[in-house]
């Protein structure tokens, strides 16, 4: 373990990650709770970790929710998530 941090990318990381933390903590906390909103509105666990690889933008994640749980309208999707 002294081997990696004696290295300069070791050392780097090592400066770096108390400076993460926060950051980590805010997107864990957001993930957690997209979580919780999906399961309360009926979806498996499988739906929000596939939509979080695949969507880009954290809000509108959300706003997904109720994009499925409505009727198809795909031209309101597309300015709801533009």
């Amino acid at each position: 373990m002294q081997k990696i941090f004696s290295s300069r990318s070791g050392r780097a990381f090592k400066a770096a990650f108390p400076f993460t933390l926060p950051i980590f903590a805010g997107f864990w906390f957001l993930g957690l709770t997209y979580g919780v909103y999906m399961n309360a509105a009926g979806f498996s666990w499988i739906y929000p970790a596939m939509m979080s690889l695949t969507i880009f933008a954290g809000s509108v994640e959300f706003i997904t929710v109720n994009l499925l749980l409505g009727s198809f309208n795909p031209a309101q999707a597309f300015v709801l998530a533009f």
